[in-house]
Order: C-alpha cells, then structure tokens, then sequence
C-alpha cells in the first residue's frame, strides 16, 4: 500500500510539473518586425528565412521557448512554439501563417525527440530530430506550402544502435507514395539491404501534426 502511495504521489507530481495548467500564448496576426511576434516571457531560439511560398521575398520560421520561472521547474518540462510567418509585400509587414504548438517539446521524465535544428531549401521547410536511449534515432521531416497549408512531403528516419553498430534507415516520399528501408551493420563489409513499399496513408499537414514519433505512419513505424 505504501509504495502504491508513493508511486501515486510520483506520478501526480509529474502531472503537475508538466502540466501547471500552462496556456499556449495565441501570436499575434501580424508585425511589422518579427520581434513584434515574441510574447512576454518567451525568447527565440532558432530562426531561419527563406522563400516558402515562391513571391521571391524571404519568410521566416523561428522556434520561441518559454521562460517564465513558474513552469521550468529546474528545466524538466519546456514549452516551445514553431511560428511560421510570410512576408506581405503590398503590406510592407509579416503576417502569421502557421503556430504550431505540438512539434516541439521536450520532457525530461519521458524520452523525448530532441530539436536539432531547422532549414528552408527549394522553398522546402527541413526540420530535424534527435532522439536516444538505446538507439539513436535522427529523424527529418520536409514540408511544403500549398493551398495555405503546410504539407509532409518526404521524412527520413534513421535508427543506429552503438552496441550492436545495426541501423535501420528509413525514407517516405509522400508525393510518389512510396517507402524504404535499408538495414545493415557498420561492423560488416556486407552491403545493405533494401526493402520497398506503398504507403497507404499518405497526407500529413504540420497542423495537423502532434509531435515526433506519434504517427503510424505504415504498420509499427512512427514518425
């Protein structure tokens, strides 16, 4: 009964730090500096600019994490926000396209995909992970604009476990609806093996997205 309680309080703690009854700022519709965009209490961590939606004019995608003392908690719980912003011309100031509150999160009492980092190349939102424990996972995930949404077009998952030197990589293409895998060992002279699929479910937006590793994607594999 003891360590049922114990293991009760545990857990309720757990709720509590990483829930705080947090509430996601809503961004602002538009600025015209990107600084402007940036609640109290929340600093940029990342930032990139790159055409996303082919006007020739540079967007921005930056990550913003929280930093108000009331949910640190020593850093065991963070809370970060994707923001996506396009470049309005005529308007001479950026508008919101895209807040994305679900991609990025980490926790340090769950084994969470860390953020790596980010790029826009050929119009093409690049956004990478790290993800360890007994194997290290790299995941990339690229995304395109189109019909005022942002579409998973293609993600690569690599798998590579350090004790054994197996990995598993993984390649979707959205647009050709197509998967592969390639397993081997970097302890070997053998050439991978290479295996090809259909892939079944197929459209994925960024909004629609909740995080790393939480959509089944083919049977047993997540990204």
């Amino acid at each position: 009964m003891r360590y049922t309680i114990l293991l009760l309080a545990f857990i309720t703690n757990i709720s509590f730090v990483s829930g705080q009854d947090f509430i996601y700022p809503v961004i602002k519709s538009k600025a015209k500096k990107i600084t402007e965009f940036i609640p109290a209490d929340w600093n940029v961590v990342d930032t990139v600019n790159g055409d996303l939606n082919k006007d020739t004019f540079k967007d921005v995608v930056f990550v913003i994490e929280n930093r108000n003392n009331k949910y640190l908690k020593t850093e065991q719980f963070q809370h970060f926000i994707l923001v996506i912003v396009f470049f309005d011309s005529i308007q001479n100031q950026f508008k919101l396209i895209e807040q994305c509150n679900n991609l990025i999160l980490y926790n340090q009492y769950q084994t969470s995909a860390w953020y790596e980092g980010m790029e826009i190349a050929n119009g093409v939102l690049e956004i990478s992970f790290y993800k360890g424990g007994m194997t290290d996972n790299v995941t990339n995930y690229k995304f395109r604009y189109k019909e005022n949404n942002f579409y998973l077009i293609g993600a690569n998952r690599n798998i590579y476990n350090p004790s054994t030197q197996d990995f598993q990589n993984y390649s979707f293409n959205f647009l050709s609806k197509k998967w592969s895998i390639s397993t081997g060992n970097d302890g070997t002279d053998s050439s991978p093996k290479t295996e090809w699929g259909k892939l079944e479910n197929s459209i994925m937006t960024l909004r629609n997205y909740k995080g790393p590793y939480s959509w089944e994607v083919v049977n047993g594999i997540y990204l």
